[in-house]
């Protein structure tokens, strides 16, 4: 669970924060709301790793499995935003 500070408090003690960031997350506010999140390189690294071998391994079914036409695409990206505006209206 990260800690979670407003913006004033973490422009005030912005070193503090960016050494905490160092041991888990910390998530920035205002007014209330997440707003950022402040990572540590490394924490930043390995998710970026995560997210290429996550699309490496998509690539590599598409490739298996062969590919979508241009109007196979079209209709999937279309039911994606149309689920997409559904959750947002939710």
């Amino acid at each position: 669970m990260p800690v979670v500070v407003n913006a004033t408090e973490f422009k005030q003690r912005f070193g503090a924060y960016v050494e905490h960031a160092q041991k888990e997350p910390v998530e920035i506010t205002r007014s209330g709301r997440s707003s950022a999140v402040l990572l540590s390189a490394d924490e930043f690294r390995r998710m970026r790793e995560h997210e290429d071998k996550y699309w490496a391994m998509l690539a590599a079914e598409a490739k298996r499995g062969g590919f979508a036409g241009t109007e196979e695409s079209a209709e999937w990206l279309a039911e994606g935003m149309r689920r997409c505006d559904l959750h947002e209206e939710a």
